[in-house]
């Protein structure tokens, strides 16, 4: 009768709103080795790299480093700095809308607030097989560096490692073209049933710095250095080598 017909669509409906439902307040968990080349020393440093996400939000985390010896260490350049493993951890969190991060730039902890980043992502014609998953690849740029992804095209992923975000599946492996830095997943994912929470829930919003400021906090030269540059009158620095991962800004074109 067109009664039962009625209520079985309204069942076909409910059922379907409730597998929507189910994937969007889905959490997975998932663990990538991180590798960056140092910028002060001939080694490359590893780091545990923890991810969680779900539809709309995204928590990532940077463990100190595993294989540093702290202490002085001399740049290419002659300069001296203090290389301490908790200075090379990371914490970022987005809500879909912004990103907040929490980074120690020149010794000193800072929370920043940066924008959603536009990822334009270009699929290429190439795949490769690890351990029995062919993955698929792309390649894009963003602030100053070219990027390199092997994804998963059969997992949808809203989130990648650090703000490798909007190809929409999963990252196994990222790498910048230069040999900067390296992603490699190391586990599979995990479902959790836990919800996301917010690492910085109880930091004030005003606390956050905008990221038109990051150019300065970790390239821009120290009162100390400043003082010691003065008394060189042929002193031609007013910045400090650009190093990380991020070195050139939309705002600054």
């Amino acid at each position: 009768s067109l009664i039962q017909i009625y209520k079985m669509k309204n069942l076909g409906i409910i059922f379907c709103f409730a597998i929507v439902s189910f994937f969007k307040s889905q959490t997975t968990y998932l663990e990538y080795d991180y590798y960056l080349k140092s910028p002060v020393e001939n080694t490359i440093y590893h780091q545990v790299a923890q991810l969680t996400i779900d539809a709309s939000r995204s928590h990532y985390e940077l463990l100190p480093i595993d294989n540093m010896d702290e202490g002085f260490k001399e740049s290419a350049d002659g300069a001296f700095v203090i290389a301490k493993k908790d200075d090379f951890r990371y914490i970022q969190y987005s809500d879909g809308k912004s990103i907040f991060i929490s980074d120690k730039l020149q010794g000193k902890q800072y929370f920043l607030k940066d924008a959603i980043p536009e990822m334009k992502w270009v699929l290429a014609d190439e795949s490769k097989a690890i351990e029995g998953t062919t993955l698929k690849k792309a390649f894009m740029s963003f602030r100053g560096r070219d990027y390199i992804a092997w994804f998963d095209p059969k997992i949808k992923a809203k989130f990648g490692p650090w703000k490798l975000q909007g190809l929409n599946f999963l990252i196994v492996e990222a790498s910048s073209a230069d040999g900067k830095v390296h992603w490699k997943l190391k586990t599979k994912p995990v479902s959790q049933k836990n919800e996301i929470k917010n690492p910085f829930s109880i930091i004030p919003e005003n606390e956050f710095k905008p990221y038109s400021t990051y150019p300065s906090l970790a390239y821009g030269l120290s009162p100390a250095l400043k003082e010691a540059l003065s008394k060189n009158p042929n002193n031609t620095m007013f910045e400090q080598p650009r190093h990380q991962l991020e070195i050139k800004f939309e705002w600054e074109d």
